[in-house]
Formats: structure tokens, C-alpha cells, sequence
């Protein structure tokens, strides 16, 4: 299975050659089994039109977006980093359905404000990027494995996870084993039972090959 911040058409280019049994996208906003969806996050209208409200007035923000519950990426700045998206004049209210927002800032207190003041949502920072992804309450990817290992009927306790940023720290505690890679951020080596090689060297595949395949 794969988890990912990616949305679902983005991790279509991790999973080339491999026929994935499950996939959790946009960091647990879609679940998908066997090709099937079978959940999908998204806000009430008038709290996603409240949040990008705030994020359009806000000097400290640089860029914002918004995916759909249709998975059409709308942006406050054509062609920014917020990667390809569809050009969107937020003074005009939204009224598309949402599941997943993403900003820009480089204002760390700004962000730590919109943090707290939203505690019932999913927010993360992106490490080293100044991003911060902003997920309904209840999307992550740890509930995404709980859900999917609820329609497998395998039990959490034997589900092995690797991450390496933030939106990995709760699946690296919650599952029965939790690996890091090497170039993992110090919150997620903490998190995890065991810290593999990094991404450059294979770390994933190799203690796989060592500690699950060649075991039994």
C-alpha cells in the first residue's frame, strides 16, 4: 500500500509496475482499495469558505490552494510553487467542495496561530518548504491504514510503515512497526521502532529485503 501527501493522480507515478492493493492520497483525504474509493474527506462549505477567507487577507501568507472533492487543484497565484493548478480569484467567495487546502508562509508564528486556532482540523508542515497542508478533521494518513486495514481484515498491529516528515509521525507510532529513513526528521526517527537506510540508498526496499523477506 501506498501513503502519500500526493493527490491521487500524483502517486499513479510512485506506483509504475506495481498493481498497489491500497492507496491513501492527499494524506488520508482519499482511500482507495483495489482502484476502489472507498473514502472521501472533504469540509463543510462554509468552513472551507472561512479558511480561505482568512488565508486570502492574510499579508503573512505568500500562496494558497485548494483541491476538490473532484481533485482539481485551484491556486492563488498562476503557476507558483504550489505546482500546476487552476488560476482562482478567492475575493469570490468558493463554492466547490474541498477536501484538502495548502499555504505558503514564512512566518512561522503565523502559522502556529492558524494552528491553534483550528485544532479540530488535520494541519501539517511541510519540512523545509515553508507549505503547511490542511486536511478535514479525521483525514491522516494513520486513520487511512486503520480504514484500510478494517476492509483487508489485518490487524494495525501487524502493518509495518515508513515515513520520513510530519504526516508520518502518528502512522510510525500507531502501526506495529514504525521504520524512519535515515534522512527522516528527528520527530519521525523518534517516533519509529527503527531507523533504515535513507531514500537515496534504498533504505525502504532493502529492510524490507532483510527484515521481512528473507525471514521467512
Amino acid at each position: 500500500m501506498f501513503a502519500s501527501a500526493r493527490r491521487p493522480d500524483g502517486i499513479s507515478e510512485l506506483t509504475k509496475g506495481i498493481q498497489a492493493d491500497g492507496i491513501i492520497a492527499t494524506n488520508g483525504a482519499f482511500i482507495y482499495a483495489n482502484d476502489e474509493l472507498i473514502y472521501a474527506g472533504t469540509f463543510p462549505l462554509a468552513v472551507s469558505r472561512v479558511l480561505l477567507s482568512e488565508l486570502s487577507a492574510s499579508k503573512e501568507v505568500t500562496e494558497f490552494g485548494v483541491r476538490t472533492s473532484q481533485d482539481r487543484k485551484y491556486t492563488s497565484v498562476a503557476g507558483s510553487g504550489q505546482r500546476t493548478g487552476i488560476f482562482y480569484d478567492f475575493s469570490t467567495p468558493f463554492d466547490k467542495i474541498a477536501s484538502h487546502l495548502s499555504f505558503h508562509t514564512e512566518d512561522a508564528a503565523f502559522a502556529q496561530r492558524f494552528m491553534a486556532k483550528y485544532p479540530e482540523l488535520v494541519i501539517y508542515p511541510v519540512s523545509g518548504e515553508g507549505f503547511y497542508d490542511v486536511n478535514p478533521a479525521g483525514c491522516t494518513k494513520a486513520n487511512g491504514i486503520k480504514r484500510l486495514a478494517e476492509h483487508f481484515g489485518i490487524a494495525l498491529s501487524d502493518i509495518a510503515a515508513f515515513g520520513d516528515d510530519y504526516n508520518d509521525i502518528e502512522m510510525l507510532r500507531e502501526c506495529g512497526i514504525g521504520v524512519a529513513v535515515a534522512n527522516a526528521i528527528d520527530e519521525a526517527k523518534a517516533a519509529a521502532n527503527f531507523v533504515c537506510d535513507n531514500n537515496d540508498n534504498d533504505g525502504v526496499a532493502k529492510w524490507i529485503n532483510e527484515k521481512i523477506l528473507n525471514t521467512r
